[in-house]
Formats: C-alpha cells, sequence, structure tokens
C-alpha cells in the first residue's frame, strides 16, 4: 500500500478525459454543421489535430500508467488496453465524419 492511489487511477482519468474531449468535439463540430454561413475546413482541422493529440496523450498516459498501479489493478489495465485504444481510435473516426459532414455542409450553400 506504499504506491499512491492517484497512480492507480490515471488510467481512468485518461479514458474520461478522452471521452470528455470527444464529447465536446462532436458537439462543437455539429453546431458549426448548423452555422449558416457554412465552416471552412480550416475551422473543422484545429479541433480535430487538438482531438488527435488528445487521444494521443491518452492512450500515453494509459499505457504508462498501467503497470505502476496496485497489482489488483495492474492487471484489471492490462485487460482493457486493447479495447481502450479501440475505442479511442473508433471515437477519433466518428469525430473525422463529424467534421467531415461539417465542412461539406459549407459547401452545400455555395
Amino acid at each position: 500500500m506504499d504506491d499512491l492511489l492517484s497512480i492507480d487511477m490515471l488510467p481512468t482519468w485518461a479514458v474520461l478525459f478522452y471521452v470528455v474531449v470527444s464529447v465536446v468535439t462532436v458537439a462543437a463540430l455539429a453546431r458549426l454543421r448548423r452555422r449558416p454561413g457554412g465552416v471552412a475546413v480550416c475551422a473543422v482541422a484545429p479541433a480535430l489535430a487538438l482531438s488527435a493529440l488528445s487521444g494521443v496523450f491518452a492512450v500515453i498516459v494509459y499505457v504508462g500508467a498501467a503497470p505502476v498501479a496496485q497489482i489488483d489493478m495492474a492487471d484489471f489495465y492490462a485487460m482493457y488496453e486493447s479495447p481502450f485504444i479501440i475505442v479511442v481510435v473508433l471515437l477519433f473516426v466518428a469525430q473525422v465524419v463529424c467534421g467531415a459532414l461539417a465542412s461539406r455542409s459549407g459547401k452545400r450553400g455555395a
């Protein structure tokens, strides 16, 4: 019990962090899509780049902190490491689709 509880919870916080980033990004892209003047690709690209960097950060934190956790938590995190990476990729693909829809909505009015 010499390990800090915060180290045990870092992978969980990484998951929560990226889920929040994903929800905010999708909501922002959906709001941009409803904008009457349309949206340029230059407005979508920074949101997707920030989300991608956040996803990479979350995966690095998860993979880096999981082995340092206590034994029972380390086994739990190791078991869910691959599904977490798959979920991050799927969430990012969903964001790219929302970004593509938002950028295409601006071209319809032109």
